[in-house]
């Protein structure tokens, strides 16, 4: 792009020396061209911008939604997270929608609060000591 530009200046400088009306035709056409070649790549070159600018807005997108699932460590069926201090909280959450999972009575396994969900973890609530301390010897 630099080098048709350089093109067009060179041509502009060297209407000041043309004598002849061809001449000059010759050159106001050949800067036409150079023009119309520039413009055609300008475009192309905002088309390819707005493809990485959509593109770079989804990524962002994808890496926000990784990060979001990475402060969380799924095992037995759930997510746990995992605090500051190291340990993990004691509330599970569904791996599909992240939303608290809840064990009836503590005797039933453990099963996603979101109702349209229904994801359920294989362990109860009176296992979840158990799978906690399993999870942070990993």
């Amino acid at each position: 792009m630099n080098d048709l530009i350089i093109t067009l200046g060179s041509l502009i400088a060297s209407l000041g020396n043309t004598q002849s009306a061809a001449v000059l035709r010759d050159h106001i056409g050949l800067i036409k061209t150079r023009l119309e070649q520039l413009e055609q790549r300008n475009k192309q070159l905002e088309e390819e911008n707005a493809d990485f600018v959509k593109r770079m807005h989804e990524m962002q997108q994808q890496i926000a939604r990784d990060a979001k699932t990475s402060q969380y460590t799924e095992y037995r069926g759930a997510l746990f997270e995992r605090g500051a201090s190291g340990t993990y909280s004691k509330t599970p959450r569904c791996p599909a929608c992240h939303s608290v999972m809840f064990s009836f009575q503590n005797v039933m396994e453990f099963t996603c609060g979101k109702p349209t969900c229904g994801q359920i973890a294989n362990f109860t609530g009176f296992d979840l000591e158990s799978v906690l301390k399993e999870l942070e010897s990993l």
